[in-house]
């Protein structure tokens, strides 16, 4: 991905954690809800599992 209008500083730290990720933030970032499970019940099908997913 291009970085080129970023700054020097800004460019050294894209793309990385600022420190470890504490359990609220990947509960938070990286697992799904209740509210996103039945949203995904309800696209589920044959012809767009993959996509919807991603």
């Amino acid at each position: 991905m291009p970085v080129s209008f970023l700054a020097n500083g800004q460019r050294e730290k894209y793309d990385r954690f600022a420190g470890p990720p504490s359990p609220q933030d990947l509960a938070r970032y990286f697992h799904l809800d209740d509210a996103y499970h039945a949203l995904i019940a309800q696209k589920r099908g044959a012809h767009n599992r993959l996509g919807f997913t991603v």
